[in-house]
């Protein structure tokens, strides 16, 4: 008997998921645990499992954001007939009504006109050329057969045009007709919303410290084979966590503040349509050839798509490390429910006065700690990283705290 596949649920924080691709054909004999398709969620492009076996009768959603519950298929016997109004129950699958001005172009004809003459238009693009003074048979609409629609009349205006002078929103957009509409992402989406919440309800506050590397360094460069530098600073930051767990916190819903025993240490991935943080489980625990192959596993993982729920979620604090790029100092915004986040810049040459008034050069690098005032104050922020700067700056003595396992940095 034909059933309905519905968009399931992903994530925790999951209400809707964009089709990336369908991995079956209609037709298609579909065995279960199949991988079927792949789901853009707001957390990263997932891979979705058939959940039982049959033939893909028919695929009712592809490329496009649906709600999670929404039907996307129909499944049953080969060659089965099925009414799918009964099926669905009346629920057609719900996709995310995109806004007139941000419609994808299509290749089409200049407007067409309807029987009377009239061009087909929407009635904000009508309002719009009418305050520009454009006429609507000479703008090729981009909209259903052809529909002039709010968009192609913002692109057809000339730069130099004055918005009406009643008129807000888009009748005032001054748009180059070079310029690309490109499409928000439901990982980007996610990621603006979740942001912009943490961002306000989150009182950040900032402290910035500078850390001779020097020693570092020459840790790192011993070792290159095993691990690299940004594992080198995880590894030590994760030690200094376990000094300061006030540090290592989360806020939850105004009624309590959560002290983590154990690091689950999180690390920003950019990707093209947005920002990941995959989390490592139980850091503390780990030596520092150890958490160099996990983080590496999970940041190669992010990239490809390939990372599950469980491997997005439960980060305790979050490092974001923007040195590669040649960025020398920045600040991040807060990963929430964590209590803070590190940034992490390049490493520099810096001029220092050393011993007997004799010039140097040294290497630094500069911190920035972003902090939620709810959970941590100034000075605890202030003596988790005097704490970390001093082990950046001694790495042969904080190679020692691993309590599990021996680390390379001790031999």
């Amino acid at each position: 008997m034909a059933t309905i596949l519905r968009m399931p649920k992903l994530s925790d924080t999951m209400s809707e998921g964009t089709i990336a691709k369908w991995l079956k054909k209609v037709g298609e004999l579909v065995n279960e645990g199949d991988t079927l398709l792949e789901v853009e969620t707001d957390k990263a492009t997932m891979e979705y499992h058939a959940p039982d076996d049959g033939h893909l009768l028919q695929i009712l959603v592809d490329d496009a954001p649906v709600q999670v519950g929404a039907p996307i298929a129909v499944f049953g016997a080969k060659g089965e007939k099925f009414d799918l109004q009964a099926l669905v129950g009346g629920q057609q699958p719900t996709q995310e009504p995109a806004p007139e001005q941000a419609q994808e172009p299509e290749p089409v004809s200049v407007s067409e006109p309807v029987a009377s003459g009239r061009v087909r238009a929407s009635p904000l693009a009508r309002k719009i050329a009418a305050a520009s003074g454009l006429e609507l048979h000479d703008l090729r609409g981009t909209g259903p057969r052809g529909r002039v629609v709010a968009q192609d009349v913002v692109d057809a205006k000339p730069l130099d045009a004055k918005p009406h002078s009643s008129g807000g929103g888009a009748a005032g957009v001054r748009a180059s007709p070079t310029a690309s509409r490109i499409k928000i992402s439901t990982l980007r989406k996610a990621l603006a919303k979740r942001l912009t919440s943490a961002k306000n309800e989150a009182p950040h506050f900032y402290l910035q410290r500078s850390v001779d590397v020097s020693q570092l360094l020459r840790v790192q460069a011993k070792f290159k084979q095993q691990f690299n530098l940004n594992t080198l600073i995880s590894y030590i930051c994760v030690h200094s966590l376990c000094e300061h767990p006030e540090v290592n916190s989360s806020w939850h819903d105004g009624k309590e503040i959560i002290q983590h025993h154990a690091v689950h240490l999180a690390t920003a991935v950019a990707l093209p349509n947005g920002l990941v943080t995959p989390v490592v489980r139980d850091s503390e625990r780990l030596s520092v050839v150890e958490l160099h192959s996990r983080m590496s596993s999970a940041i190669a993982g992010a990239r490809a798509g390939k990372l599950a729920n469980e491997d997005l979620l439960g980060g305790t604090f979050t490092i974001s490390n923007l040195g590669m790029f040649g960025i020398e100092r920045f600040t991040a915004i807060i990963n929430p429910p964590q209590a803070a986040i590190l940034a992490v810049g390049a490493v520099r040459d810096q001029l220092a006065l050393g011993q007997g008034g004799q010039l140097s050069v040294r290497k630094e690098m500069t911190l920035t700690l972003s902090c939620d005032h709810r959970v941590v104050d100034g000075a605890m922020g202030a003596r988790f990283l005097a704490t970390l700067a001093g082990n950046l700056e001694l790495p042969f003595v904080c190679g020692g705290l691993s309590p599990l396992h021996t680390s390379p940095l001790s031999s």
